[in-house]
C-alpha cells in the first residue's frame, strides 16, 4: 500500500497490479486516489489501477463513484464495468464528459454487454454529443448506437433509425448507414457494423419497420438521400407516394435516374393501373437504368417483347444495357434464347464480339443450362493465365465498383483516403 505513493511510476505499476493479486479490499480507496493523482497522464498507471479494482471486485465502491465530480475517477469505473460485462455500464451513457459516452458505448457494443444494449439503441435519433465528421470518435459512436438498434430489432429500434437518418445535423456518412440499417433491419446482415466481426442477428417480421417508413417516409423520400429513402420505402411495400405521383417522377427528365427506377419499381410492385403508361415511357427514356428496369419487367410478364427488345438494341448502346440484355435473354429461356445466345457465340468465335462482353456471355450460357450451348463454352486452358482469363480485362463498371468500395463493401474504413485507418493501403 505503501509503494502506491512511491515516487516511481514503475513501483506505482507493480505495487497497484499486486494489490489487485491479493484481492486486497484496504487498498480500494488508495487505488482510487491513485487515479485522481495522475488523471490521464499516464495511461499505463491508469491501467494497473483500474485492473486491480477490477480483480479486487468491490462493486458497491464502484458505483458509488459513477457520479464523481473527478473525470478520471469515473472512467475508471467505467473501465471497470466493461471488464465485468456489467449493465450498470449504461449510465454513462448520460455522463457528462462526451468522450465517457463514446467509451461507455464501445464498452456496451464492442464487448458485448447484451443487457445495456436496449439503452444504447434509445440513443439512436437524439442528439448525440458528437455529431461532426471526425471517423475515430463521432463515427465511432454513430456506428455503434446505429448497430445497437440493429441488434434490438425492436419496432422502437426502427423509428430510432429512421429518425437518425432524417435529422441532417448527424453526419452524412452517419444518416446514410442508419437508413441502409434500417433497409435490412428485417433480414440483418451477418457482419458488425463497427469491427466487421461476423455477428449474425435473427431475422425480424417485415411490419417492424412499417412504423418508421409511415413515421418519417415522407420527409426521408423529400431529403438528400430521398433516392435511398424510396428503395428502402419500395422494398417493404411503403413507398409515400401515390400512383400519379410515381408514374410523373419515372416521366420527369429533371429527376436522377435512380429516383425514376425506384418510381417505376414502387408501380410494378403496386400493379398499378398507372404502369402501362409508366412502362412505355421507361423504355424509350434516356437513362440506361431505367430502360433496364422496363425490361426486367418484360422479361417477367412479357417475354417474347422483352427479347425483342434486346435484339433492338444497337451496337453502340450502353455497355451496361447490352451487358443486361444479355443477361436477361438468359433467364426467360426458350428456343429464341437459346438462338440470341448462340449467335452470340458466333461472333465471339470470330472474334467481332465486344470483348467487355465476353463475361457477360459465359455467364449466361452457364445458366441457361443448354447442353449444348454449355459445351460451346467450355474449353481447355491454354497454360497462358493472363489469356485463359482475357474476359476479366474488359466490362467492369468503376461507378458501381466505387459505390461498392466505398458503402457496401465498406473497404474505405481501412483503405484510401477520407477513414480511419486508410494508410493501410
Amino acid at each position: 500500500l505503501g509503494w502506491l505513493g512511491d515516487p516511481s511510476a514503475r513501483v506505482q505499476f507493480f505495487a497497484a497490479q499486486s494489490l489487485g493479486a491479493l484481492r486486497a479490499r484496504a487498498a480500494v480507496e488508495p487505488l482510487y486516489a491513485l487515479v485522481e493523482a495522475i488523471a490521464d497522464g499516464d495511461p499505463w498507471l491508469r491501467h494497473a489501477a483500474v485492473y486491480a479494482l477490477h480483480r479486487i471486485d468491490d462493486r458497491g465502491a464502484a458505483l458509488a463513484r459513477a457520479r464523481a465530480q473527478d473525470r478520471s475517477v469515473r472512467l475508471a469505473v467505467l473501465l471497470q464495468l466493461r471488464r465485468a460485462g456489467d449493465p450498470a455500464i449504461a449510465r454513462f451513457l448520460t455522463d457528462p464528459d462526451p468522450l465517457l459516452v463514446v467509451e461507455a458505448a464501445r464498452a456496451i457494443y464492442d464487448r458485448p454487454i447484451a443487457e445495456a444494449m436496449p439503452a444504447l439503441a434509445a440513443l439512436a435519433g437524439t442528439a448525440l454529443p458528437y455529431r461532426d465528421d471526425d471517423p475515430q470518435t463521432s463515427h465511432a459512436l454513430h456506428r455503434r448506437v446505429i448497430g445497437a438498434a440493429r441488434t434490438v430489432g425492436s419496432e422502437d429500434a426502427a423509428l430510432g433509425l429512421a429518425a437518425h437518418a432524417a435529422d441532417a445535423e448527424n453526419p452524412a456518412a452517419m444518416r446514410e448507414l442508419a437508413l441502409s440499417s434500417l433497409g435490412e433491419f428485417v433480414e440483418p446482415g451477418p457482419r458488425d457494423l463497427a469491427m466487421g466481426w461476423w455477428r449474425p442477428l435473427v431475422s425480424r417480421p417485415a411490419s417492424v419497420v412499417h412504423a418508421a417508413l409511415d413515421t418519417y417516409g415522407k420527409v426521408l423520400a423529400e431529403g438528400d438521400l430521398g433516392t435511398q429513402a424510396l428503395e428502402v420505402a419500395a422494398a417493404h411495400g411503403r413507398v409515400p407516394l401515390d400512383d400519379a405521383a410515381l408514374k410523373a417522377l419515372v416521366s420527369d427528365g429533371s429527376e436522377t435516374a435512380a429516383r425514376r427506377v425506384v418510381a417505376f419499381q414502387a408501380l410494378v410492385a403496386r400493379s398499378s393501373p398507372e404502369l402501362a403508361g409508366a412502362l412505355e415511357t421507361a423504355l424509350v427514356a434516356e437513362p440506361p437504368t431505367l430502360r433496364i428496369a422496363a425490361r426486367d419487367y418484360l422479361a417477367a410478364n412479357q417475354p417474347e417483347r422483352a427479347i425483342e427488345s434486346v435484339l433492338a438494341l444497337a451496337e453502340d448502346a450502353p455497355l451496361r444495357e447490352r451487358q443486361h440484355g444479355i443477361a436477361a435473354v438468359a433467364r426467360i429461356g426458350g428456343p429464341a434464347a437459346v438462338a440470341f445466345l448462340g449467335n452470340r457465340f458466333d461472333l465471339l468465335d470470330a472474334g467481332e464480339l465486344d470483348p467487355a462482353l465476353e463475361l457477360d456471355l459465359r455467364e449466361a450460357v452457364a445458366s441457361s443450362g443448354d447442353a449444348a450451348l454449355m459445351a460451346r463454352a467450355a474449353r481447355e486452358p491454354s497454360g497462358d493465365a493472363v489469356a485463359d482469363r482475357s474476359w476479366a480485362l474488359e466490362g467492369g463498371d468503376p461507378v458501381r465498383g466505387a459505390s461498392v468500395f466505398e458503402r457496401q463493401g465498406d473497404c474505405r474504413r481501412c483503405h484510401g483516403g477520407g477513414g480511419h485507418g486508410a494508410g493501410a493501403g
